[in-house]
């Protein structure tokens, strides 16, 4: 899979296609040829990049937001895979203070976004699908079932902001429950319950019921504060099901709570998974 990388103020030159000018989801064998759009503002304060295949086609659209203490470059390589498989990718910076009212409104602004743009790349808008690494992944959830409550400041601030599947990575669902380190969500429940259910993924099930979703999570130790056994995705994959949501879960052997960053056998399974749901 080629990557080219164009500046937003640069004329696109001719390159091979992949889906020529026919209706296309799908890339030849060896991935297509992608196109990259970088630092294009997309909320207040926020960028993101686009990752298109090269050439005429009518792909899917998908948009990843990274996990807290990282960046937009860190799910850099990601992106670009989703996108050499036949997808329009929008690749969002967010910010996760707490609580992540901020980063959970840039989410839905990046539906938004994607929604009103993708078609400058391609993109088919009948399907947008939200994917989400660790706390972009619990934050992302929120958004998948509630976007239409969130999103301010946004730069296309018109269109839905509820994606049609979700994709989560060992996404802390439970972190309005749980502590994890020093991100003292729980303690919101008693000292500003609003806010609390605003930002607890529990507190939204039930919303856009037709969405589709996909949780993957790998069965290895992890360490420290961001230890999330896959208990947790289990247990949200319990509640969503209950609930009448189309959801499955996913195991990966020996993955650990960092794999989407470098390709690994969970970064394979993930990237397939996406491109599933994106086609329908």
């Amino acid at each position: 899979m080629k990557i080219v990388h164009v500046l937003l103020i640069a004329v696109l030159f001719t390159t091979t296609t992949c889906g020529g000018d026919e209706v296309s989801d799908a890339c030849p064998v060896d991935g297509c040829e992608v196109m990259v759009y970088s630092d294009i503002a997309y909320a207040d304060g926020r960028n993101l990049d686009v990752y298109a295949p090269a050439g005429s086609g009518r792909w899917p659209v998908v948009v990843v937001v990274h996990g807290i203490g990282q960046s937009r470059l860190d799910v850099a390589t990601l992106a670009e895979s989703i996108a050499g498989h036949g997808a329009v990718v929008f690749n969002i910076s967010a910010s996760f203070s707490v609580p992540p009212l901020d980063g959970i409104n840039q989410i839905a602004c990046a539906l938004r976004f994607a929604r009103a743009r993708a078609t400058d790349h391609g993109g088919e808008t009948g399907t947008i699908t939200l994917v989400g690494n660790s706390s972009g992944a619990a934050k992302g959830s929120i958004v998948a079932m509630d976007g239409e409550a969130y999103g301010e400041a946004c730069a296309e601030p018109d269109g839905s902001a509820l994606p049609d599947a979700f994709v989560g990575y060992e996404g802390p669902y439970d972190y309005a429950t749980h502590l994890y380190g020093s991100f003292a969500v729980p303690e919101l429940r008693e000292t500003n319950p609003e806010v609390w259910e605003a930002v607890d993924p529990y507190s939204h099930i039930g919303g856009n019921q037709e969405l589709v979703v996909r949780l993957v999570h790998g069965r290895d130790a992890d360490t420290a504060w961001y230890d999330v056994p896959p208990e947790v995705s289990a247990e949200f994959s319990e509640a969503l099901s209950a609930a009448g949501y189309d959801v499955a879960v996913t195991y990966v052997e020996g993955a650990t709570h960092g794999s989407l960053l470098t390709e690994s056998d969970a970064f394979d399974v993930t990237v397939e998974t996406v491109i599933d749901v994106a086609r329908g």
